[in-house]
This record gives structure tokens, sequence and C-alpha cells, in this order.
């Protein structure tokens, strides 16, 4: 599980987090949601130790954050950044066989070959394996290095078992995940996060969408200007209050018989009014 206690975390005495505090178990997926500048990426970073923990406790799996050395916290967390570059011209295969580099001292062998190809099948960039990535589209390089840290996490044995689970808890982390993929392969996308979860891996994401939240979240973390507006289970947490006070927007809830989930729908006029006192401004 994550256990996070009072985070703060300021830049040139610009405060970016403040009193941020949650428990989230593993075997679950954790969306963390708010406007531009809410600071839902420098909460990424310091969960995954990109940032340091400036003030406050983080834990996984019950240890502190701060006592992992980083190659002990790369065989049980990655973290799919939002922007990835690439210095080098690498085939895809490499890229993600670059991901079990954690496990092995040398060379790779059958295993971590095995399970850089099911990595790439459940991505479905299996067929792009012998391209390079700088010729591939943007929604095909986010699935690729979906597949990288797939394959930093995946032990060999859960290939053949979805119901296996390591003895170290995983913990995988994605700065909008869903950017830049069409509509299906979003939702293959989180389908395929959200079967890491039964596994027991504890997956954050940070996402825009609502309804996406909606559909794959166990449980939403609604942050503005730095503070937890509301955190707990998704169905519970995205109401139109919380949701008008995390984005000043009104939203209305619908039902549809064949979804076990509500849809959210924005009201129109939230767009006027904003663009009105802006204009008058």
């Amino acid at each position: 599980m994550i256990e996070v206690q009072n985070i703060n975390y300021s830049i040139n005495k610009r405060k970016l987090l403040s009193q941020v505090s949650f428990d989230f178990p593993s075997g679950k997926l954790l969306a963390i949601m708010g406007a531009n500048g809410a600071g839902k990426s420098t909460l990424l970073k310091v969960l995954s130790k990109e940032l340091p923990c400036q003030e406050g406790k983080v834990r996984l799996a019950h240890r502190n954050l701060n006592t992992y050395r980083s190659d002990e916290l790369a065989q049980i967390r990655a973290v799919l950044a939002q922007q990835n570059t690439l210095a080098f011209e690498f085939k895809v295969d490499d890229l993600v066989m670059m991901g079990r580099y954690p496990h092995f001292t040398s060379r790779p062998n059958a295993q971590d070959r095995a399970i850089v190809e099911y990595c790439l099948n459940q991505t479905g960039v299996a067929h792009l394996a012998n391209r390079t990535v700088h010729t591939l589209s943007g929604g095909e390089q986010q699935r690729v290095y979906l597949a990288k840290v797939m394959a930093q996490l995946l032990d060999y044995e859960s290939l053949f078992d979805k119901n296996y689970r390591s003895e170290q808890l995983k913990y995988l982390f994605l700065d909008e995940p869903v950017t830049g993929l069409d509509l299906f392969h979003q939702q293959q996308l989180l389908t395929t996060v959200k079967e890491l979860t039964q596994r027991g891996f504890c997956v954050v994401a940070i996402l825009h969408d609502l309804n996406l939240a909606m559909q794959f979240a166990d449980s939403v973390l609604l942050l503005k200007k730095g503070k937890i507006v509301d955190y707990g289970v998704t169905q519970k947490v995205l109401q139109p209050d919380a949701i008008h006070e995390t984005f000043g927007i009104q939203v209305k809830l619908f039902q549809d018989s064949q979804l076990d989930y509500p849809f959210i729908i924005p009201f129109q006029e939230n767009i006027y009014h904003k663009t009105a006192r802006i204009c008058q401004v």
C-alpha cells in the first residue's frame, strides 16, 4: 500500500503541495484529478521518488520511501512519464527490454524475452517490434512506453497465471497515460492497467477525463491548489459539488441501465459564463 502523511512541497517559496495525507491499498487504481496547475504531477513525482519529499512521509509497502536504494526501487516501482524523449534511435523491442534492466546483471535471458513479448502483445504493439521508436506516432509511442514499464514490474510466473501475486508489492505511476490516444486505445490501455491491479499492483494515474475515472478508477483524489478537496471511492467523490469545487464547472450525472457507473455531462453554459467574465476583465 501507499501511506502519505502531511506532504508539503515548495519551489521558490511557492507551495505546490500542502498537507497532503492519504492511504491507498494495493490491488487498486487511484486517479489523481484536478485543474491545470493543481499539483497533480508534483504529487505523483513525490510519491514515485522522482522529487524529494521535503516535508512529511511517504511509505511504500510500510517502508519509508527515502530508505529505498535506487536499484531496490527500480524492481518494484515504475513510472510512465507524461513526456518521453530518446537521445538515440532504438527499436521498439529493445526499448521495452530496457524495462528488464533492473532484473539482470549482464544480458537478458529467455524469461526476460518472454516478458517483453508478452508486454508487446498486451499493449497492442507487437507488430511494431522492429520499428524504431522515432518513426511511431505519439499514441503508438505511449503504448510502447507502457509496455516498457510493464516489463519492468511483471514476474515471469505471472505470464501464465493472472491470479499470480508477487512476493513484493509493485507500484505503477502513470502521468496522463491516455494523452494522445484515440478512443479505442484509451480503453485498451486503461483495461490493461486495470488488469494489473488484479495481480496486486498498486496503480496511481493522473487522469483528466472524469468519465474514464468513473469507469476505471477504484478511488479518486481531487486536488486544488495543492490541497486535497476530496478523496475516497470514485462514485462517492465524483459528485457535482466536489467537481464544481475542484474544476469550477457545473455537471450532471446520468445513469444508463447497461452501465454499473454513472456518466458525467458538464453544463454548456459554464463555458459561456466563464468566457464572458474573461472578456469583461
